[in-house]
């Protein structure tokens, strides 16, 4: 994830990154909100809508978890997405409420 809210996101490590992995068998999502994993899954419809269902995660505590807070409510306020060249938009109508950058499997 690179931008939160129209805030770019500072990753305190690279360990410490928030993302989505998506697979198309089950409509599953796995990703971490930087310090929790999490999962659930989506369901595509129409032109470029998407919703995450059932989302949930690990409950690490961790010093700050504004960011997690932040991302976790974007999730579950997204009904629409975008791809813009490497970069996936998770939005709320047409709001970018996301941002996250392709990064290649490791």
């Amino acid at each position: 994830m690179v931008e939160l809210q129209d805030q770019p996101v500072i990753h305190p490590g690279p360990n410490q990154q928030a993302s989505l992995e998506f697979t198309a068998e089950g409509n599953k999502v796995v990703g971490s909100t930087g310090c929790n994993r999490l999962f659930g899954t989506y369901t595509l419809s129409g032109d470029e809508k998407i919703k995450f269902n059932g989302i949930g995660s690990t409950k690490m505590a961790c010093p700050d978890m504004s960011g997690e807070n932040a991302f976790m409510k974007a999730l579950a306020a997204t009904n629409a997405y975008g791809i813009s060249g490497k970069e996936l938009l998770l939005k709320n109508d047409e709001a970018v409420v996301a941002r996250l950058r392709a990064e290649p499997s490791k």
